[in-house]
C-alpha cells in the first residue's frame, strides 16, 4: 500500500572560516519500517520544548505528483503518518513554508497557489494564485518574516512580495543588483542568510519596510538592508543550511560534517563553541520543528531524527535520538514543517 509508513500500524562562521488551480502536490511517500538502529545520546536527556507549536510535516514527490503529511512525537522521536500519499498534485518546482500558509510554485510556467494542512493533517488549497501575477524562472522562494523573497541565481533577479486579497503583491523588485549563483538562503530570527556554495561567500540582510504615514502605517515598499558581507568568508560545499531552534545548522551531505552557528541582530555570524560533529551521510533534505530536526535521504528513504541536548556538558551540537533504515519511501523531493493553522486567531 502506498503509504508514508511501511508499517502501517506504526505510528505513522567556524563555517566562517571556511509552492481552485486543483493542487496536485507531490508529496513523498514515505514508508515507514521499524527502526534499524537506535541512538539515544547520553540517557536521552532532552531539552523539554517550552514553546510547543502544533504543526505538521508536509512532503511532495515532484516525479510522481503525490503529497502526504503526517507528525513527528518529540517524545519517543518517532514519525506518524496523518494523510496520504495523495496522488492530485500538480507539478511544482518549489515548496516553502510560511508557518501556516505552503507556497507551491512552478519555474517553468509561473503558476503558484496556496495550501494548508489542518490540525488532523489533511491537506487543502486555501488560495489560487492568478496566472501571470508571478513570472517564470525563480529558483529559490524564501519565507521570511511576512514576506517572500523570490530570487533567480543566474541572473541575480529578485523581488519580495505576499499573498493578499487579489493574489500575489509585490513591494519590491532588483533587476539583477543581488548577486548571483546563491546557493542557499535561510531566513533566521535575525536576518537572511545568503550562502554560495561554490565559493564560501555569504551575507546576512534585512527587511526594512517603507509605511505610508511611519509608525504603523501601511507597508508600500519593502526594501532589503544589507547588515554585513562575508566575501569567501564560510567554507565551501556545506549542501543545507537549514534554521533551528538552536540557531542555523550547517551539514555536507558528502562528508557529514555539521556545525551549529548564531546569526546576530547586526548580521554578526558566529559558529557555536563544540558543535561541530560528523553525522551519517548522504541526507538530502533536513527540516526543523519545534526543537525536532528530521533528515531524509532521497535516494534509501533513511531518516534521522534528532533534537539538542539540555545539559551544557554534552555540548552545542545537534544529537541523533533515532536513526530509520527506508523509514520512508524514496523519492520525495520536499519536505517542509507547517504550523496548524487552528492555533492563529
Amino acid at each position: 500500500m502506498n503509504s508514508i509508513s511501511r508499517e502501517e500500524d506504526i505510528n505513522r562562521a567556524n563555517p566562517i572560516s571556511r509552492t481552485a488551480l486543483g493542487i496536485s502536490l507531490l508529496v513523498f511517500a514515505i514508508t515507514v519500517a521499524l527502526p534499524s538502529q537506535s541512538q539515544p545520546f547520553r540517557g536521552d536527556v532532552l531539552v523539554q520544548p517550552s514553546h510547543i507549536v502544533p504543526g505538521k510535516v508536509f512532503v511532495y514527490d515532484s516525479v510522481k505528483r503525490m503529497g502526504a503529511t503526517g507528525v513527528i512525537n518529540h517524545s519517543d522521536a518517532s514519525f506518524k503518518t496523518l494523510d496520504g500519499p495523495r496522488g492530485d498534485f500538480s507539478p511544482w518546482t518549489i515548496v516553502v513554508s510560511g508557518g501556516v500558509d505552503i507556497l507551491f510554485y512552478d519555474g517553468n510556467s509561473g503558476h503558484a497557489a496556496i495550501g494548508q494542512v489542518n490540525s488532523a493533517g489533511v491537506f487543502r488549497t486555501t488560495t489560487s494564485i492568478p496566472n501571470g501575477q508571478i513570472e517564470p524562472g525563480y529558483t529559490h522562494i524564501t519565507f521570511h518574516k511576512g514576506f517572500y523573497l523570490l530570487y533567480r541565481d543566474d541572473t541575480g533577479f529578485a523581488r519580495v512580495g505576499n499573498v493578499g486579497p487579489s493574489g500575489f503583491r509585490f513591494y519590491n523588485t532588483w533587476n539583477g543588483s543581488f548577486p548571483t549563483h546563491w546557493s542557499h538562503i535561510v531566513s533566521t530570527p535575525n536576518g537572511l542568510l545568503f550562502y554560495n556554495q561554490k565559493n564560501g561567500s555569504g551575507e546576512v540582510a534585512e527587511w526594512d519596510p517603507v509605511r505610508t504615514g511611519g509608525g504603523f502605517g501601511q507597508i508600500t515598499q519593502v526594501n532589503l538592508k544589507r547588515l554585513k558581507p562575508y566575501p569567501g568568508g564560510f567554507d565551501r560545499g556545506w549542501t543545507a543550511l537549514v534554521n533551528t531552534s538552536r540557531g542555523v545548522l550547517f551539514y555536507r551531505k558528502d562528508a557529514g560534517r555539521s556545525v551549529m552557528v548564531d546569526v546576530d541582530t547586526d548580521g554578526t555570524v558566529t559558529t557555536r563553541s563544540r558543535s561541530e560533529k560528523t553525522i551519517p551521510t548522504g541526507y538530502d533534505s533536513i527540516l526543523s520543528q519545534n526543537d525536532d530536526v528530521l533528515l531524509y535521504d532521497k535516494e534509501s528513504g533513511d531518516v534521522i531524527i534528532a533534537s539538542f541536548p539540555d545539559v551544557l556538558s554534552l555540548g552545542n551540537s545537534m544529537a541523533i535520538r533515532k536513526t530509520y533504515s527506508a523509514y520512508f519511501s524514496p523519492g520525495w523531493s520536499s519536505l517542509v514543517a507547517t504550523v496548524d493553522p487552528t492555533i492563529i486567531h
